[in-house]
């Protein structure tokens, strides 16, 4: 008689899928690695998962929070709260890590490309509905391309952050927002 599934085995292989992915990278990590960490057969994790990119999905998709979006009724204001609430995420090295391998293995593995490109959508949506708002409010002139114009705000924070591998102190997010503001046309 075949034996059940575990919610408790398949809890710790998300939670060591996760770990591993933040110290290793989400290329590094294996079934080997998987089982040894999270403690259960290697049998257990084929009767959970066909893959190691399946889990790896599963314990990015399962950690992720949903995102805040700020509406405070000023562009500047927006941008400034939602940088100080995702930055923390993404300066430490192990997201850093996770983000770049992420990167790098969606490159070879049609299931993480998916996943990266679902992640990278997510993060986007704020800052597309954060300059919506300040369009609609009369503060930036009309957007053609939000995904566009969202990839702007967001650029030079990427760089920073993940390529320089850089923190960013409190008056260079300032500075920053104020050139971006700038740079969309905002009024004021």
């Amino acid at each position: 008689m075949p034996r059940t599934k575990s919610e408790e085995a398949r809890t710790k292989m998300i939670k060591a899928a996760l770990e591993l992915s933040m110290e290793l990278g989400v290329d590094k990590v294996t079934v080997a690695s998987i089982v040894e960490r999270s403690g259960v057969a290697k049998t257990t994790f084929y009767r959970h998962f066909d893959s190691v990119s399946e889990l790896v999905i599963c314990s990015i998709e399962a950690h992720r929070e949903p995102e805040h979006i700020p509406d405070n009724g000023a562009l500047r204001l927006d941008l400034l709260e939602l940088a100080e609430m995702l930055l923390p995420r993404f300066s430490n090295g192990e997201s850093r890590q996770m983000i770049t391998s992420l990167l790098h293995a969606s490159a070879m593995d049609e299931e993480l490309c998916e996943l990266h490109n679902r992640i990278e959508a997510n993060q986007t949506q704020p800052v597309e509905v954060i300059l919506a708002n300040a369009v609609a409010r009369g503060e930036l002139p009309t957007i053609e391309n939000f995904e566009l114009a969202a990839e702007f705000v967001e650029g030079s924070f990427i760089k920073r952050i993940l390529i320089k591998q850089q923190e960013m102190r409190h008056e260079e997010v300032v500075q920053l927002i104020e050139w971006i503001c700038k740079g969309l046309g905002a009024k004021g």
